[in-house]
């Protein structure tokens, strides 16, 4: 009884988190994010922030989705976000280890820069654990 009072809560908080996160990436990429675009493009001369918005903008909307599907108990939205916790594991641990050369010729905080994506990796597999558990799986078929 407890561990369900104790799961339930966990799946609120981040069904909340879920929904929050995604539209705080949507509002912030559509404010700073269009303003800033603005201003590297000037600069740079180059088109990176403007990849970023159409990446990002799609996937804020979608992570808020799956936090709303999270909070409605839909069996597909636990599938989508231990999918989306595999990718971005697997593709910032990648990225780290693909830039580490110029992390640490260019930064002068790299051993911060490369534990980040280790620490998202360590949250996307407790994630996963989480929405694997034979309890959890039995609130999302109610």
């Amino acid at each position: 009884m407890a561990k369900d009072k104790i799961s339930n809560i966990t799946l609120f908080l981040i069904g909340v988190l879920s929904i929050l996160a995604g539209i705080g990436m949507v509002l912030w990429l559509c404010t700073i994010g269009l303003v800033l675009l603005v201003y590297s493009s000037q600069i740079n001369q180059t088109n990176s922030p403007f990849l970023t918005l159409v990446i990002g903008v799609p996937f804020g909307f979608f992570f808020a989705w799956v936090g709303i599907g999270i909070l409605r108990r839909q069996p597909w939205s636990r599938k989508f976000l231990m999918i989306f916790w595999l990718i971005i594991s697997i593709f910032a641990v990648g990225l780290v280890l693909l830039s580490l050369k110029d992390l640490i010729d260019n930064n002068q905080f790299w051993f911060e820069a490369f534990l980040t994506p280790f620490w998202f990796s360590i949250v996307g597999i407790l994630h996963v654990i989480f929405l694997n558990n034979k309890n959890i799986k039995k609130l999302f078929k109610q």
